[in-house]
């Protein structure tokens, strides 16, 4: 049995709707493109500590070459 998973790079653009005075573009390896948002959005708000509504502005997945 494979267990083993395929991961892949995305630059991640996360945005606050409340004051959308800041962006943070992010590097984050992910299974998937849901679990690059996921894992991005708990990022920014880890280093911010707030609890602001962040959303993904962009997600891009990086070329393998």
């Amino acid at each position: 049995m494979d267990t083993s998973e395929t991961f892949a790079d995305y630059w991640v653009t996360v945005g606050s709707r409340a004051t959308r005075l800041f962006r943070y573009v992010l590097l984050v390896r992910a299974a998937s493109e849901g679990e690059a948002k996921s894992k991005a959005i708990q990022y920014v708000k880890g280093i911010r500590n707030t609890n602001e509504e962040l959303y993904v502005i962009s997600i891009e997945e990086m070329d393998g070459e």
